[in-house]
């Protein structure tokens, strides 16, 4: 699975090199970047533009207040070994 971030429903911060979106708008069908998250399988992110693909593994996960719930996935990668970026996939 490779994510294209330039999909109109991923906002980036630049600041701290963050990318987020909610996975039922970059699903194209149900649970298949959900159920990576889920086994906590690596994730390929990818710019078109530029060609540039990272590999992004998970590192942490956001519990609901509760801690029943799963609010979300931090996957981070590194773009040819230097720039270190981050991707929160909101479990919604």
């Amino acid at each position: 699975m490779i994510i294209d971030i330039t999909h109109p429903a991923i906002t980036f911060t630049a600041e701290d090199r963050t990318f987020v979106a909610e996975l039922s708008s970059i699903e194209e069908t149900r649970f298949e970047i959900s159920d990576l998250c889920f086994k906590g399988a690596p994730i390929y992110v990818k710019n078109p533009r530029t060609g540039v693909q990272i590999r992004m593994t998970r590192f942490k996960i956001d519990h609901s207040d509760s801690g029943e719930d799963i609010a979300g996935w931090w996957y981070k990668g590194k773009a040819n070994g230097i720039a270190e970026f981050r991707f929160l996939f909101i479990n919604d």
